[in-house]
This record gives C-alpha cells, sequence and structure tokens, in this order.
C-alpha cells in the first residue's frame, strides 16, 4: 500500500509540474494568453447556450 501511495504521489507531483509549466508558458506569451482567453468565454458561451435552448 506505502508503494502505490508513493507511487501516486510521484505521478500527482509530475502533473503539477507539468501543469505549472502550460500555464506559466501561456502567461509568458501575449499571443497564447489572448487565444487561450478567447477559447474559454468560447466554451463558457457554448455552454451556457446549450443550457438555455435545453429549457
Amino acid at each position: 500500500m506505502t508503494a502505490l501511495l508513493s507511487t501516486f504521489t510521484e505521478v500527482f507531483t509530475w502533473f503539477i509540474t507539468q501543469i505549472t509549466t502550460l500555464v506559466s508558458t501561456v502567461i509568458a506569451n501575449p499571443l497564447l494568453l489572448l487565444m487561450t482567453a478567447v477559447l474559454m468565454v468560447g466554451a463558457a458561451v457554448g455552454m451556457f447556450v446549450r443550457l438555455l435552448k435545453s429549457v
């Protein structure tokens, strides 16, 4: 059980490190930051429209 928990901790630490690297890269690049913002807003609007159509 200890070995399994250790493996999960190692994978989780690697995952957090990779996410941190990705976010740092996106924040450092204005073009990537703008595209990410546009995609997030588009996804939010799309979900909102789907919710309104389902009612």
